[in-house]
């Protein structure tokens, strides 16, 4: 193990700034994992661990399932209070962080049904809220356009509560051509919007194989995709509000297929 005796040390140039995810991140296909409920999921998945940042004490906790990670102790940097202090969101990650690579991306062709396509959701706590949510229904992949925000942000990973760990992320660069391609293979499309013609979700029966499309809450799902949607459905809300939360729209769509 290597101890840090300053916040400048270039190794753990990555932990640094963490009020926001900085660039590096994203093009080294790494992400963070801050607290210790978060770390106890990581370590215990597939994912690869590349370094930890920690307490001193939670190497001696951790002792045993970080040896059978095979991590480098050139990898693990410790540090006292004082220095991890000095890292923003400290009070959220409570002393421990771990630096691991984003995985491999699966083919368009092999991620299971259901599946659930995000179209333009900027807010990293919408993302990291909807694939919690994937993961407690059992919604096993997520297919995300280039507008919508990175489920690998800090605050998608964190607000994911470990649902990272449990969800298939792939990227689209043609989400309309992905669709049709998954279309044409017989899956059915299915966006979660309130339209003229859309009807009660409790009104619907899932086909097995479904893609279930979630849309900004400014903009709603774009109409490209509503036009190749084999259907559209809503939750029934009263006038009083005229949409709720993305997020919480997923949850009750996604409770729907249990």
């Amino acid at each position: 193990m290597i101890q840090i005796k300053n916040i400048d040390d270039p190794r753990i140039e990555h932990y640094r700034s963490l009020k926001y995810t900085p660039e590096s991140h994203t093009r080294d296909n790494i992400f963070i994992a801050e607290g210790d409920r978060l770390f106890k999921q990581l370590i215990r998945s597939d994912f690869e661990i590349v370094s930890i940042f920690a307490l001193e004490k939670y190497f001696k906790q951790y002792g045993k399932a970080i040896e059978n990670n095979n991590i480098s102790s050139s990898s693990l940097f410790f540090a006292d209070k004082k220095i991890m202090d000095q890292i923003v969101g400290f009070r959220l990650h409570k002393g421990i962080m771990a630096m691991a690579r984003q995985p491999e991306e699966k083919e368009l062709t092999a991620l299971p049904f259901p599946m659930v396509v995000l179209n333009g959701i900027l807010k990293s706590e919408n993302v990291g809220a909807i694939i919690r949510n994937c993961a407690a229904f059992g919604i096993k992949s997520l297919l995300w356009d280039s507008e919508t925000s990175s489920p690998f942000m800090r605050r998608a990973v964190r607000v994911s509560q470990g649902g990272i760990f449990y969800v298939d992320c792939r990227k689209s660069t043609n989400i309309i051509d992905d669709l049709q391609q998954l279309k044409s293979s017989g899956t059915k499309v299915i966006s979660v919007e309130i339209t003229n013609k859309s009807i009660p979700v409790s009104d619907f029966s899932f086909p097995e194989s479904s893609v279930l499309v979630f849309g900004s809450e400014g903009r709603g799902i774009s109409e490209g995709i509503l036009n190749i949607s084999d259907a559209v459905v809503h939750i029934p809300i009263t006038d009083n509000i005229e949409s709720i939360n993305v997020a919480a729209a997923s949850a009750v769509v996604l409770n729907r297929l249990l």
